[in-house]
């Protein structure tokens, strides 16, 4: 009787890009015959028990960033990742108890580093797929403002991942890859979309979309009069917005953001890479001192994708410059040839657990 190939798969619980990637290979996995577990923490952890119903989940420590006046509060930030890191280590013995029970031929990892530390102690064979890693792959320079934060995010992939076998780099911007030694194989595809993305046409109104992954741009209220046209919020909170608030409904916000002129985001990567998808310009105001956040807005202001926005406390930009280009930057984003990257990654990952399970 043949034994079902098993996968252990760890998410990163800070922000719901790494589970909307898994909302795309677990299913395909599952349809692959491999037996899957998932190893994830806070909100991230329930979505995965509610989406893949035919999945064990084990709930896990994970990092959770601190955020004050629209900056990365970086003194409760390191104690938040020191205690991670005294309760991800004890987790990372719970990981290789349960592969040494469970027998897995693989590990895949979104950032999590539970998951991937114990694959490393038990020299079980690693794929590392996010986005983070374009800082240390990639030769990413967003100057000297941005440098030591940049450098804390490099710090951070380095910890997370100790010596991957296949890393996979999703981004809306490309970017060569540097020049390494070493055993690892390494390749950098568009983003990857959930279902409930590609299912759905672009079309166009005149609302924008406010999305905010924390509450604390404290003059938001400011900024959007400073803009014409209607607005639909969510996550920033009607004390912030001066905006009636949108409940977050994966639905209707997909719905919103498909239909409107354009985004007013952070600069988080999988709500940029959907605005792109659907042809949307964008709206960057990153959270200072987040370094991924802060290197996605300076490629969306790079590419002509949009425009990046770091104002001072209470400070609201001229966004003329912004409205007169609308058109243009719709244009330009509209002739971006890689859009979607959720089929090299299926045939990526499938191509190497069919090498690692003995199946070619």
């Amino acid at each position: 009787m043949a034994v079902t190939p098993r996968l252990f798969y760890g998410l990163c619980g800070e922000g719901l890009g790494h589970f909307s990637r898994a909302a795309v290979l677990v299913p395909r996995l599952l349809d692959a015959g491999y037996s899957v577990e998932l190893f994830a923490s806070s909100r991230v952890a329930d979505l995965c028990s509610s989406r893949f119903s035919g999945c064990c989940v084990h709930r896990i420590p994970g990092l959770r960033l601190r955020y004050r006046a629209n900056r990365l509060d970086v003194p409760r930030t390191v104690l938040s990742c020191i205690d991670m890191a005294l309760r991800g280590a004890r987790a990372s013995l719970y990981v290789r108890e349960q592969a040494r029970l469970r027998l897995p031929i693989a590990a895949i990892s979104d950032y999590d580093p539970v998951v991937a530390w114990a694959a490393a102690a038990i020299r079980l064979p690693l794929i590392a797929l996010d986005h983070q890693q374009i800082a240390t792959e990639c030769p990413v320079d967003l100057g000297s403002s941005a440098r030591l934060a940049l450098s804390l995010l490099r710090l951070s992939n380095r910890m997370t991942y100790r010596q991957p076998n296949l890393r996979i780099i999703t981004s809306f911007f490309q970017a060569p890859l540097r020049e390494r030694r070493g055993p690892t194989t390494r390749t950098l595809i568009a983003p990857v979309l959930r279902p409930e993305v590609v299912q759905r046409h672009s079309a166009w109104g005149k609302h924008l979309v406010v999305y905010q992954t924390s509450r604390t741009l404290e003059w938001l209220d400011r900024i959007l009069n400073a803009i014409p046209g209607e607005k639909r919020v969510y996550g920033a909170g009607e004390k912030q917005s001066g905006q009636t608030e949108h409940a977050f409904d994966e639905n209707c916000f997909l719905e919103d953001l498909a239909s409107c002129r354009f985004a007013l985001v952070n600069g988080g990567h999988t709500t940029i890479s959907e605005a792109l998808y659907f042809g949307k310009p964008i709206l960057c105001f990153p959270i200072r001192g987040q370094a991924e956040q802060e290197m996605n807005a300076h490629y969306v202001a790079k590419l002509g994708f949009g425009k990046d926005y770091r104002p001072a406390s209470g400070e609201v930009p001229d966004f003329g410059e912004f409205l007169s280009q609308e058109e243009s930057i719709r244009e330009r984003i509209a002739r971006r040839s890689d859009r979607c990257g959720n089929d090299e990654l299926l045939r990526t990952v499938l191509g190497r657990l069919a090498e690692w399970s003995g199946k070619v």
